[in-house]
Parts: C-alpha cells; structure tokens; sequence
C-alpha cells in the first residue's frame, strides 16, 4: 500500500511539474511576442524620425534603432531555439517509437518463436510417442512370434520323446543317439569296453573325449552304471561320461551323480532337444 501511495505522489508531482513548465513555456511565448511587438514599433520610430521633417539627433535615433533591431534579433534567436528544441523532441518522440515499435517486433517475434518452438515440441512428442507405439507393437509381435516358436518347439521335442520312448529296438536307439552327438558336433566311435552300445565321443579339436553309455530299453540306471562310468573315465583319461536312459534313473544314482561332476545324466528330452535343433526327425 505504501508503494502505491508513493507511486501515486510521484505521478501528482510529475504532472504539477508539467503543467508549470507549460505554463512558463506559454509565458515565454506570450514574452517573446511583446519583445517583438516592441521592437517593431521602437524600429518603426526610429524610421519615421529619421526621414520625417523633425529630424532627431543621430544618436538617439541610432541607439533606438539598434533597440528594435536587437529586440526582433533576440525574438528570431528565441524562436530558432525553440523550434530547434521542438525539432530535437520530436526526433527525441520518433527515437521513442522506433524502440517502441522495435520492443514490439521483437516480442512478436519471441512470441513466434516461443510457438514455432511449441509446436516443434508437440511434434517431437507424437513421433516419439508414435514411434514408441509402433515399437511396443512390434516387441507384442515378436513375443507373439517367439511365443509361437517356442510353443511349436516345445510340440516338436515332445513328440520326439514320444518317438524315442517308444522305440523297442537297442540299435535303432544307438543309430538316433549316434546323429544326436554328430549334431552336437562329436566324432563317434564304438568304445573298447563290454557293453555293446558304449561310444566314445571325440569333439573335433581332439582336446575333448567323453565316454558314453547307453543303457537298453526299458532298463533304468543304477549307481552300478554310475560306478562303470567312472573307472573308465579314470582308466583313459576321459573328460566326462554321459549315461544315457530313457527309463529314468533311480534315486540313488541321481544322487550319486550330483556328487560327481564328471558323470552326466541323459534323458529322452536332452536328446530330443539336440536332435530338434538340428532339425533332425
């Protein structure tokens, strides 16, 4: 409140300033015009007496002349100043406009800006979001895909251990885990000892040899197989072993297993998963 008390004092002070120096601006002007009525008629005179028939002395008459002329002197000097004075605060008015107009344009044009800027930003939006959208249906649509694909992968091993379940004959176990092991990329070779479908797997590189056994069908593993396994991986200095079953394995020798890293335990859904990636059956 005090504020607007004071901005109010100062506007009343400003326009009683104004209106005084309008008043002594009419005053000089009224003074002005006096000055050269005056001088006008003191010149006039001063004509008159010097070529009427009542001659006045020269000095009189000179120094009266020199009055007028010096008074109408004064007048054009006054006035020459106030025009120049009104000339300055006219160009001082069009300075005014012209950064007045200037101020104006260049909030036009931040505003233009601030919309170009805007409208800029609401279109990088809706590609964004657009973009975004066409990324989440495409990401649905691979899941959907991949889904799919494993969906159909899943119904392409079971029904190969379906298949290997219902195998009945030993050899033509042996031929389908023989291209199991070739699909993983092993060279198979018949294994020295008793069991007829014992192999030995030798990966390409040579630094890898595994022994396995493949136990006939319908016949489940025991820890007797897990036993087997392990002198002939430490009589010829095998890597690993694997045991192959597809009746299952007893507790015993699952838990033997576990406590032996070199033995591996292979099921009918091991094998089935090879045989699907590589496309084989």
């Amino acid at each position: 409140m005090l504020n607007s008390r004071n901005r109010s004092s100062h506007s009343s002070h400003l326009l009683l300033l104004k209106g005084k120096a309008a008043n002594l601006a009419n005053g000089d002007r009224h003074s002005r015009l006096r000055l050269l009525a005056v001088s006008i008629v003191v010149l006039l005179i001063t004509v008159a007496a010097s070529t009427g028939s009542a001659h006045a002395p020269v000095e009189l008459t000179a120094f009266v002349g020199t009055f007028g002329v010096a008074g109408i002197a004064v007048y054009v000097v006054l006035e020459a100043q106030d025009r120049s004075q009104a000339l300055h605060e006219a160009l001082q008015e069009v300075d005014n406009e012209l950064l007045r107009a200037e101020r104006t344009v260049r909030k036009q044009a931040s505003k233009k800006r601030q919309l170009t800027a805007s409208n800029q930003l609401k279109t990088a939006r809706d590609h964004a979001a657009q973009m975004a959208k066409s990324a989440r249906a495409e990401h649905a649509e691979h899941a959907k895909s991949a889904a799919a694909e494993l969906s159909a992968k899943a119904a392409r091993i079971r029904a190969i251990v379906t298949m290997l379940e219902d195998i009945e004959s030993d050899h033509s176990l042996a031929e389908i885990l023989k291209l199991a092991y070739e699909a993983q990329g092993y060279t198979v070779d018949a294994a020295v000892p008793d069991a007829e479908f014992d192999m030995l797997l030798t990966r390409k590189d040579l630094y890898t040899r595994i022994a396995s056994r493949c136990l006939p069908a319908g016949r489940m593993a025991e820890p007797v197989d897990i036993a087997f396994l392990q002198e002939w991986i430490h009589g010829q200095a095998l890597q690993r072993a694997h045991l192959v079953s597809l009746s299952g394995f007893s507790t015993e020798c699952v838990a033997l297993a576990a406590r032996n890293e070199e033995i591996i335990l292979i099921d009918p859904h091991m094998i089935a998963g090879w045989l699907e990636t590589a496309g084989i059956l």
